[in-house]
């Protein structure tokens, strides 16, 4: 189904539709019009659903949480509850592969949260990790 979908898009969407989207639950609101199936109106793939409904600039920004949570993860200067709230982030990432995660309101609260935690994480300098530190 991802495919099929995918393939739609690369015909239907391009210049500004391609860089922004379709805008908000577009896809969902399309398939349950022409694509739906006995009532199922999802891709159950968070990656296309974005890239229909926000684009490549949304691709980039889900790609930007996913660095910015990895590089928190396993930076060991930054606190244990940043670190903790990184891998949540990116466990909703990866989930995003089998089903739309943010596209479910109460996961999408929970990402709001873990994301703001890896945001606010407090960096912590450990001379002899950090090599700005000269003993």
């Amino acid at each position: 189904m991802a495919l099929e979908v995918l393939s739609l898009w690369a015909d239907t969407c391009s210049g500004v539709c391609a860089v922004l989207g379709s805008g908000p639950r577009a896809l969902q609101s399309y398939m349950s019009e022409y694509l739906g199936y006995y009532g199922v109106s999802t891709v159950d793939n968070l990656y296309v659903s974005v890239l229909w409904d926000a684009g490549v600039v949304g691709l980039v920004l889900l790609g930007i949480a996913a660095v910015a949570s990895f590089v928190v993860m396993f930076d060991r200067r930054f606190d244990s509850v940043g670190r903790i709230c990184a891998a949540g982030v990116v466990m909703l990432l990866a989930s995003g592969i089998f089903f739309d995660t943010f596209y479910i309101y109460s996961v999408a609260v929970v990402a709001g949260l873990l994301m703001g935690g890896v945001m606010t994480a407090t960096r912590h300098v450990v001379p002899e990790m950090d090599p700005a530190v000269v003993t």
